[in-house]
């Protein structure tokens, strides 16, 4: 199964390897730039306790969002 990490770099990621501008690119932006970033997991449970740790409330609306996206294109 594709980690959320590799979906989101697939996703959000754009050719020339800049990435989107919007809320689920810069997410993924501060997914790659994150060495503590969990990017082997494609676990639920242990990625929204890694965002619970967000402080920033916009970004992590971000990331649950794109965590549902994820959720839903993989099952």
């Amino acid at each position: 199964m594709l980690s959320f990490y590799s979906w989101m770099q697939e996703k959000y990621v754009l050719k020339d390897g800049r990435y989107k501008n919007n809320r689920f690119g810069d997410l993924a932006s501060d997914m790659a730039n994150g060495p503590c970033f969990p990017r082997d997991s494609h676990d639920r449970e242990a990625l929204e306790n890694y965002f619970s740790l967000i402080p920033n409330n916009e970004a992590y609306i971000a990331a649950k969002d794109a965590l549902k996206k994820y959720i839903k294109s993989v099952v």
